[in-house]
């Protein structure tokens, strides 16, 4: 399974003891001067936690084990633990880099997810909030969700240019000629607002089959040339710079060699006939995959892995006709946070039972041996939320070990109205990541935290459910035989009680289309091969796997992996 979908085993320990991973914090920081004609900085790495280089001003290099790296201006460089580094401007002029340290867990974990699926090197947005943002930091010292939303921006901006080079390739030709027309026509340009390396753009290009990049841009430039000659009377200075030429005489030199006429000689013959930019045909451009059948559930459960805060759920006002079985609910495990509005509620684990009234909050694992009802049989009004990465778990457990599972809570508190606020869009966008539902979700936690240490929560006694959780089957059972052996249910009766449960197929066909959910998490995230991401989805060989992808997507997983992952 990839590591990031998927709990190590000092993951789980540390969850259950638990453990506050809401709170970063900037361990120090220091500005570090380079003189044009100084030696180079010449210092240790670190033996725990993690550096970055911070470059707010000019570009400098950095020296690691002889390998140079050029870092631009708004950049950030992830440094290698136990590593000497040296560094020095890039050009002969004075300038300084920010040397920042990190060393509580979540910040290196966080830090260590993003080097991991981006590489060592991010890009801080080249807005001045995010620039003012990381001066900051070294300015005063800063809070825990100042800390998170500067390293949830890097993340943000390296995400949204994964995207939108995923988008170029996905586009082909059609698509280049947009983006080129917005930097002028420069492969550097061009790369540098995908936010990625031009050698890594000019090798998924190739990848994909189209037409050499760089020749493609330059026949696409002068089709934009010769459509401004033709159809405008715009000065050749002017055309010169739209197109990205350095100036007029660069301009005409290039359109002399291409064409053996200058341009207003060009313009002269040919201003009566519009010459429209070239189109490449379609049938160059990879075949896009449709979309997952109509009838079927548009947003399963998916695990997103790290660097993630995943939450969804739900509000509702509706009773149960039957016991709502918890054992037997859940397809991945998550923490539940189950707040009453209007109505009541039994809860029931093991014996013990709790009325639920207005204005409490139960905190349960799930999957676990217990169950939901309404005996009254009368509406029950309620939201709910489920927390499903590494995380909220570990957070979750350490705030219910210090404060209890059962607690009551007035209703215009900061929490209740965050879920109301928020819970549709988090379970609405529940099968896709996104850092500002992550952000979300983690100033939530923050803000649980803070109402719990404050005079207004009364505990109420009940037995830790930990000790009540049950087995769970995701990504350990395949069939719905096994999982009702695992449970200690005969078959027929566990669909029985999971078609009252769940909907939009039959259970067997439910857990099928959220492996393959998941399967499809994997070919867009990571970079697994497909017989292991067969096997992580509990099929017996590849050939079955994309026999069972193809059926649900009308793709194999790899053109799949093409058509959604730069």
């Amino acid at each position: 399974m990839p590591q990031h979908l998927a709990q190590s085993s000092s993951t789980t320990s540390a969850q259950d003891s638990g453990m506050l991973m809401i709170h970063p914090q900037l361990e120090s920081y220091q500005w570090l001067i380079l003189n044009k004609q100084g030696p180079k900085q010449i210092f240790p790495g670190n033996k725990r936690g993690v550096r970055l280089l911070a470059v707010t001003e000019q570009a400098i290099q950095v020296i690691e084990n002889d390998v140079t790296h050029v870092l631009e201006t708004n950049s950030v460089f992830y440094c290698r633990p136990k590593l000497q580094l040296q560094i020095r401007a890039a050009q002969d002029i004075k300038t300084r880099v920010l040397e920042l340290n990190f060393k509580d867990a979540l910040s290196c974990s966080y830090l260590d997810e993003l080097q991991r699926q981006y590489g060592r090197k991010l890009r801080i947005p080249p807005n001045l909030k995010a620039i003012h943002a990381t001066q900051q930091l070294a300015q005063r010292n800063p809070s825990p969700k100042e800390v998170f939303y500067w390293i949830s921006m890097l993340h943000e901006f390296a995400e949204q240019g994964r995207l939108n080079l995923g988008k170029l390739l996905a586009g082909g030709p059609d698509t280049l000629s947009t983006i080129a027309k917005r930097n002028q026509f420069s492969l550097k340009s061009i790369a540098y607002a995908l936010n990625c390396p031009a050698s890594h753009l000019l090798k998924c290009w190739k990848n994909r089959g189209y037409p050499p990049l760089v020749q493609l841009l330059r026949t696409q430039r002068m089709a934009l040339v010769k459509q401004l000659l033709s159809e405008s009377e715009m000065g050749l200075q002017t055309i010169a710079r739209l197109c990205g030429y350095s100036g007029a005489s660069a301009f005409c030199a290039a359109f002399r060699t291409a064409e053996n006429t200058t341009p207003s000689q060009w313009r002269t013959t040919n201003s009566t006939k519009p010459t429209p930019p070239a189109k490449i045909s379609q049938s160059t451009q990879p075949k896009k995959s449709p979309a997952p059948k109509a009838n079927q559930d548009q947003n399963p459960i998916c695990l997103w892995g790290l660097p993630y805060f995943q939450f969804d759920g739900g509000l509702t006002n509706s009773e149960y006709k039957k016991p709502f079985n918890l054992a037997m609910n859940s397809i991945t495990s998550a923490i539940c946070w189950v707040y009453t509005l209007e109505g009541h509620a039994l809860f029931e684990v093991d014996g013990h039972k709790l009325d639920v009234g207005p204005n409490t909050v139960v905190i349960h694992p799930k999957p676990m041996f217990g169950r939901w009802s309404t005996p009254d049989g009368k509406p029950w009004s309620r939201i709910w939320l489920q927390m499903r990465d590494p995380w909220s778990l570990q957070t979750m457990h350490y705030l219910t070990k210090k404060h209890g599972w059962v607690l009551k809570i007035p209703q215009d508190s900061a929490p209740v109205k965050m879920a109301r606020k928020w819970v549709n869009r988090w379970n609405a966008g529940r099968g896709a990541p996104s850092v500002e539902r992550s952000q979300i979700a983690h100033d939530w936690l923050c803000t649980w935290e803070s109402l719990l240490t404050s005079n207004a929560v009364q505990s109420v006694s009940f037995p830790d459910l930990r000790q009540f959780e049950s087995p769970e089957f995701y990504r350990k059972i395949g069939k719905i035989n096994d999982y009702a052996k695992s449970i200690g249910y005969s078959r027929s009766y566990l669909t029985r009680c999971l078609r009252r449960q769940w909907q939009g197929g039959t259970p067997a066909q439910i857990v099928r289309r959220h492996r393959l959910a998941q399967a499809a998490t994997e070919l867009t995230n990571t970079n697994e091969s497909i017989s292991r991401i067969a096997s992580n989805a509990l099929y017996a060989n590849t050939s079955a796997f994309i026999t069972a992808f193809k059926r649900e997507y009308n793709c194999t997983p790899l053109a799949y992996r093409y058509q959604h992952n730069s």
